[in-house]
């Protein structure tokens, strides 16, 4: 082979090997452009194909309500959820919003009143199939000053600017999910309420009523409302509820032998009076009743510590689940004699 035909045929090799190279450098730029591009691709496709996500709403509500009672403190407020059994509780992601609406409405109340209970309803005003229109409203027990109330009205109503957060917060989510803030005040209270249209899902597996305990049960609340609800919420499990919740009937009830209670409900603040402690102090080890103290805030935690013997914590916002625990741990501490700890 002459020198001219090897340096041709070399040339030729080169350009060959030149091509080879850049059409395989050019293949593995595009598959790695498509692996780049791939988890891309795949989370526009799940979040227009995944299927809508289930919650059990008490779930959030109980996550909320630890918040929101350490916040409750800060002015001596608390909170009370009243959800009726007869409502689902399981529902689709949409309820979300419904429940961060909720929360940012709770906070704003709880920094604006002082030793105020602020109570929060959900009611049904629609069910077709497996959607309801859920009413979701809190009111305080107090009303704000007229000049706060007007305030408030002219903001929700979108004709001024306002200077709290949470009230921001909840009204641009409201009306981003069509859920509209709406404000009123009667009775001495005040109230902002919304429905939400939202997606339900019936289950055995969260029902309300589960055991009946057939407990007696004496209840020391002030709160005409909260007293109602756990007087109903006791007669549901078959439980019979001394039907006077002042202290001093329930002291009678204490002192006698004839009524024998199982558990004895008291709102904490009884502690904050030094004789009244010491009398539980000192009649608690002669019962056997299983004490339960109702805390409205994370202030109330003080009072429990000066106690002796071990009691039960319910904190407000309490949930039925809350009731069933208690219920449940006494249960168990009747057939076993052994208390566990449960707050």
């Amino acid at each position: 082979m002459s020198a001219t035909t090897f340096y041709i045929s070399l040339a030729v090799l080169i350009l060959i090997l030149a091509v080879l190279l850049f059409l395989f450098f050019k293949f593995k730029k595009k598959e790695n452009d498509d692996f780049f591009e791939a988890p891309q691709q795949k989370k526009e496709f799940k979040q227009k194909d995944i299927k809508v996500g289930v919650i059990d709403i008490f779930e959030l509500l109980k996550l909320q309500s630890e918040i929101l009672f350490e916040e409750c403190a800060r002015f001596d407020n608390a909170i009370f959820i009243n959800y009726p059994k007869e409502l689902p509780r399981i529902y689709d992601n949409s309820a979300v919003l419904s429940l961060q609406i909720l929360n940012l409405i709770c906070k704003f109340f709880a920094f604006e009143f002082q030793k105020t209970t602020i109570k929060v309803d959900f009611n049904s005003l629609r069910v077709t199939d497996n959607k309801i229109l859920l009413s979701i409203s809190i009111k305080s027990d107090k009303l704000l000053n007229q000049n706060r109330i007007l305030a408030i009205k002219n903001f929700l109503d979108g004709k001024q600017d306002f200077d709290n957060a949470n009230l921001i917060k909840a009204k641009k989510i409201a009306d981003k999910s069509g859920n509209f803030l709406r404000f009123d005040t009667a009775d001495n209270k005040m109230m902002i309420n919304f429905n939400s249209n939202l997606v339900f899902y019936r289950s055995s597996r969260f029902a309300f009523l589960k055991n009946k305990y057939h407990y007696n049960v004496l209840i020391c609340e002030n709160n005409e409302a909260i007293f109602n609800d756990l007087t109903l919420f006791f007669a549901q499990i078959n439980c019979s509820v001394g039907p006077n919740s002042s202290w001093l009937n329930i002291k009678k009830h204490l002192d006698d032998f004839i009524y024998k209670p199982d558990i004895v409900l008291i709102e904490a603040e009884i502690l904050k009076n030094q004789n009244e402690l010491e009398y539980l102090n000192s009649i608690q080890k002669n019962k056997n009743a299983y004490f339960a103290f109702i805390l409205r805030n994370s202030n109330d935690l003080k009072l429990v510590k000066k106690l002796n013997f071990n009691a039960f914590k319910i904190k407000m916002p309490y949930l039925y689940d809350d009731l069933y625990a208690l219920c449940e741990v006494v249960a168990k501490a009747k057939q076993t004699g052994f208390l566990s700890s449960f707050e």
